[in-house]
């Protein structure tokens, strides 16, 4: 048991970070599209949550090495679990900054979004709820989906454009604000690519594949996460 490896970040933390991120991503498109400030509280009320995750992590590095044991970075094991994690961190805290930058309109009396923008809301949520489900019940079919819609991607990429475009020749405090909230979105859509891509080098890893799973670490109430999260 001594030569055996631990990763650092186990299936108990990248269930937790993902719950935390997917939560913070619908809440704060829901708060951006209903022009709602309970919704953008509820993802900056998340912040001690994720500071609870990281400080577990921390706690967990500290009494592995304490115990002598072995922390593995190099398999494909851990090198996903690590990805996946920093990909869900950056998309926890560009949510952020879309529940931020809502209440800074909302405070600024802009209460209705365009049309064309609800469309890139909806499109990223949908990324990000497809990886969720892809995590979760290990449906590598879901993460296979995100890498396909290339055609989708190309328009969203546009649309993006387009109204930075737009933004940058209003010039005012309102624009700059849906500016970067506009930034957040892409900011997420690529994490999710990320997540995805990660996920399929995952399950054509050998060295992930026969990992043994980490039996020190419960996941109580939990009937899906197994695969990905139990190789990690």
């Amino acid at each position: 048991m001594r030569d055996r490896q631990y990763s650092l970040v186990s299936r108990f933390h990248l269930l937790r970070m993902t719950r935390l991120a997917q939560r913070a991503v619908d809440y704060s498109i829901k708060g951006y599209e209903l022009g709602s400030y309970e919704l953008c509280q509820i993802v900056r009320n998340t912040e001690d949550e994720l500071r609870d995750l990281q400080l577990n992590i921390g706690a967990r590095g500290r009494l592995l090495r304490a115990e002598g044991r072995r922390v593995d970075t190099e398999s494909t094991a851990a090198s996903c679990a690590l990805r996946v994690y920093s990909a869900l961190q950056v998309t926890y805290f560009a949510a952020a900054e879309i529940a931020q930058n809502t209440l800074l309109l909302l405070e600024g009396g802009h209460k209705t979004q365009s049309p064309s923008q609800m469309l890139t809301t909806n499109f990223v949520n949908g990324l990000v709820r497809l990886y969720t489900v892809a995590l979760f019940d290990e449906e590598i079919q879901y993460a296979r989906t995100i890498l396909q819609v290339d055609e989708s991607h190309r328009r969203f990429d546009l649309q993006l454009s387009l109204r930075e475009e737009e933004l940058i020749y209003r010039n005012d405090a309102n624009a700059r604000f849906e500016l970067a909230i506009t930034h957040c979105l892409a900011q997420i859509a690529e994490q999710a690519y990320e997540i995805a891509n990660t996920m399929m080098q995952w399950l054509d890893g050998k060295d992930c594949a026969a990992a043994p799973s980490d039996r020190s670490v419960s996941v109580p109430g939990n009937p899906y996460y197994a695969g990905f999260v139990r190789a990690c």
